[in-house]
């Protein structure tokens, strides 16, 4: 089973730690990528941090909507720290490649995914395709020593045609 991610970016709330944990700059500029239907992610400026989310089947509605999803076993957030840039193929890969290597590995323990969908139309008022504004709300990562939590983190936008 492919495992599949998406990048967010998110609004710090507070981290936990027990010395000299760094905090991560958690600030995303690239606009979200995909790779096929499930897999989201975003790119910190220098390519070293990613955000990614696993969707399910049929996550992103095909109609005007605002819904809310818990993360679990079918849709999941990762947050990865590289030792050096990494590039779209890296997320694309049924097996992800041993280069770069991930420093920091952060899971999702708590949260939910909130998708607000609106219609895109062409000028004769006809639906060509949804619009996808994605936030991630009362998130937890953790890496097994380290936690990192959000209160809201704006993902972004993503576009899709009928």
């Amino acid at each position: 089973m492919r495992k599949v991610l998406l990048f967010v970016s998110i609004m710090m709330l507070f981290s936990c730690n027990d010395g000299n944990f760094e905090v991560p700059s958690m600030e995303f500029k690239t606009s979200i990528s995909e790779c096929g239907d499930l897999l989201l992610y975003r790119l910190n400026e220098a390519k070293t941090e990613a955000i990614a989310i696993s969707l399910s089947e049929d996550t992103l509605p095909t109609e005007e909507t605002e819904v809310s999803i818990s993360l679990g076993s079918s849709t999941t957030v990762t947050y990865l720290i590289f030792d050096t840039k990494v590039g779209p193929t890296y997320f694309c890969n049924n097996i992800p490649p041993t280069t770069p290597k991930v420093l920091q590995n952060y899971t999702a323990t708590n949260g939910n995914i909130i998708i607000n969908t609106i219609a895109i139309t062409d000028a004769d008022n006809i639906v060509t395709g949804y619009s996808h504004t994605i936030i991630l709300t009362d998130l937890i990562l953790d890496n097994g020593t380290e936690k990192i939590g959000f209160e809201s983190f704006d993902f972004g936008d993503i576009k899709r045609d009928l």
